[in-house]
């Protein structure tokens, strides 16, 4: 009598182990598709799918991301970006604060809410002079902000898909780095950058979950210093290995579309991922989406496709082997793509 007993004590402990661990997936799989519902510039829909969301028994953390997000898109437009010590920068801020509220609850569409931002430009600089292809807007507002008498600040501008940027900071510091990657090895200088006054729309859309980690210039990679372990794996795959193959990629290949840039950047860091390998398919995964309008979304899906096999399958040297090969058949039909329209005299079409 007493084995039966503890029989089924054990089985409903382990009903209840399963069930604990059943609500942890599903926060999980709720809070992912929060994000990348918000990484595709959709808060209209993220708060619509909070609102179905029981988030008693989320974590503190989870809960408060959510309160964020509702507060912020749930309702009317309230002021969050203020440098506090800087009134021509507040202006900025606040310009580009509503822009990305505007277009992420689609109470107005992308080109309404652009023509918005460019007229403002145009009444500081002039309109002929924004539309000269020599026009540096960083450099521009950087004097603009000086002359005002404000602090010196650095900016990254132009359009992370969807929205038009906004990234602005106080601190750099560079690091050169010699990176392997599955075809050469490239040698990069990482500028590191921090004390962050905006960090950009994604940052913004997501309650600080996701923000653009790095990017690359003509004669650098630049990266988010204060959001990486320099020694971790993360920063060798997000940093080292993705940028440094658009470093190399924009090198060699020229006018590259940036879904392709994607596509073979994540095909990098899958190439090399260990211990992050199974993190990383799931956060590829979450953002996958076949969206012209979203290069990220759209390198994912394809990638995920091209290796569910392997994927499935579970096994991380297999998924190294097969990201490396994609990669590598990826250079041999863009090289000949470029071939063939370098003999059509297309190529600078």
């Amino acid at each position: 009598m007493k084995t039966i007993y503890i029989a089924v004590l054990m089985s409903v402990f382990v009903v209840f182990l399963m069930s604990c661990a059943a609500k942890r997936i599903n926060e999980e799989e709720l809070m992912s598709r929060i994000t990348a519902n918000s990484e595709i510039g959709d808060a209209k829909t993220t708060v619509a799918l909070i609102r179905k969301v029981d988030t008693q028994n989320f974590s503190d953390k989870n809960k408060e991301n959510i309160q964020i997000l509702l507060n912020r898109f749930g309702g009317n437009y309230k002021r969050e970006l203020i440098s506090s010590d800087d009134p021509a920068l507040d202006v900025l801020l606040n310009l580009y604060e509503h822009y990305w509220w505007q277009v992420l609850t689609k109470s107005k569409s992308v080109d309404a809410a652009d023509k918005e931002i460019i007229q403002w430009f145009e009444s500081i600089f002039g309109a002929k002079e924004i539309q000269d292809s020599q026009f540096n807007l960083e450099k521009s507002l950087q004097d603009y902000l000086q002359l005002k008498g404000g602090n010196r600040y650095y900016f990254l501008m132009g359009r992370t898909p969807p929205l038009l940027e906004l990234m602005v900071w106080k601190n750099n510091n560079e690091k050169k780095y010699t990176v392997h990657l599955v075809e050469s090895d490239v040698e990069i200088t990482v500028q590191f950058i921090g004390e962050f006054i905006s960090n950009g729309w994604l940052n913004y859309a997501t309650a600080g979950k996701s923000m653009t980690g790095g990017w690359t210039t003509d004669d650098k990679v630049v990266c988010l210093g204060d959001e990486y372990d320099r020694q971790s794996e993360k920063f060798e795959l997000s940093i080292l290995k993705h940028e440094g193959q658009h470093f190399s990629d924009r090198k060699i290949f020229k006018k590259l579309a940036a879904t392709d840039l994607e596509y073979r950047a994540k095909l990098s860091e899958l190439a090399f991922a260990q211990t992050t390998m199974f993190k990383l398919i799931d956060d590829f995964k979450a953002e996958s989406k076949n969206d012209p309008q979203c290069p990220h979304c759209t390198a994912s899906f394809r990638l995920i496709q091209n290796l569910s096999k392997e994927i499935a399958e579970k096994n991380v040297s297999k998924i190294n082997s097969a990201a490396a090969q994609l990669l590598k058949e990826n250079t041999i039909a863009l090289t000949s793509h470029a071939q063939k329209r370098e003999k059509d005299g297309t190529a600078g079409r």
